[in-house]
């Protein structure tokens, strides 16, 4: 039987940094990172930073 990779992805929306963290699921931290918190727009484009950020953060 195969092993699975699984990952945990941490997300911490802030006033001015959104912040990142991938897991093992041990809880064992094997990345951090973080991105400026775009409030133009009342944080419309907010959901979609965080997409792109783990995208290519973690080469999805």
């Amino acid at each position: 039987m195969e092993k699975q990779n699984k990952k945990i992805i941490g997300v911490d929306i802030g006033g001015t940094a959104i912040k990142f963290a991938l897991m093992d699921t041990q809880g064992i931290i094997e990345k951090k990172w973080s991105i400026p918190t775009n409030i133009s727009e009342k944080g419309r484009f907010i959901p979609a930073e965080i997409c792109s950020s783990i995208r290519s953060s973690i080469k999805v």
